[in-house]
């Protein structure tokens, strides 16, 4: 009688544990983290300037449609947002070496990051960041969610039970990172699905092209080589 109740319980145990595991719903608000004091302040001073284009009172009116990006930036304070850290691919170091492997060790932290607007639903609705230019906070880049183009990740996290993942970039491309079952999965940001050596092979194919196009433009247009050179370093 003893050993068929431990065995009972054992058994218990063992479904409140797997219930537990199962049942990890994600959210973009889980994965973000709330918006600093500092950028807060940032956000107020470009909804103002917004506000401002919107109500007439920086531009003439010229009876159009006013653009949806344009709206909805000067109605921040009507969204729930969320930043998420934006990382950067090291491609110089990661072309030295390439490995499958050594895909993570060359995912490093950036100053960048996306901001979040989402809806009273939790669903995103547009993403976007900003910049500085001479200590005035501008846009520096929109995408509308209408597509749902990135709604797919907190599903995806949810089931590899994970809430930590990374966004990442190389070059103009964005994916995305985290671990499913103790190994690291990788994604277009748009959702598609790359194995490590799909992905190992897509940045070392994609860095000669560019070291390519590099070599004809310095043998050709070297003026207008240093001009672009010019242009990354100010930005």
């Amino acid at each position: 009688m003893k050993s068929y109740l431990v065995f009972v319980l054992i058994i218990l145990l063992q479904a409140c544990a797997n219930r537990n595991v199962v049942k990890m719903p994600c959210t973009f608000k889980d994965i973000g983290t709330d918006i600093a004091e500092k950028e807060r302040a940032r956000l107020t001073v470009l909804q103002g300037r917004y506000m401002a284009w919107v109500n007439g009172e920086t531009r003439s009116d010229m009876g159009y449609t006013l653009p949806e990006p344009l709206l909805n930036l000067s109605r921040l304070n009507e969204y729930t947002l969320t930043t998420i850290p934006l990382y950067k691919f090291d491609i110089k170091k990661f072309y030295a070496a390439p490995s499958p492997k050594k895909l993570p060790e060359n995912i490093i932290p950036s100053r960048e990051n996306y901001i979040l607007a989402m809806d009273d639903s939790g669903h995103v609705k547009f993403l976007f960041s900003i910049k500085e230019e001479n200590d005035v906070p501008v846009l520096d880049f929109y995408v509308d969610n209408e597509n749902d183009v990135i709604s797919w990740i907190p599903d995806s996290l949810s089931k590899a039970k994970t809430k930590d993942m990374k966004i990442f970039r190389c070059g103009n491309r964005e994916f995305v990172t985290y671990m499913k079952s103790g190994k690291p999965v990788y994604h277009k940001i748009t959702g598609e699905l790359f194995s490590p050596e799909q992905l190992c092979e897509f940045f070392v194919n994609g860095y000669n092209c560019w070291l390519e196009d590099f070599k004809y433009m310095k043998e050709n247009f070297p003026e207008l080589l240093r001009e672009r050179k010019k242009e990354e370093k100010e930005n």
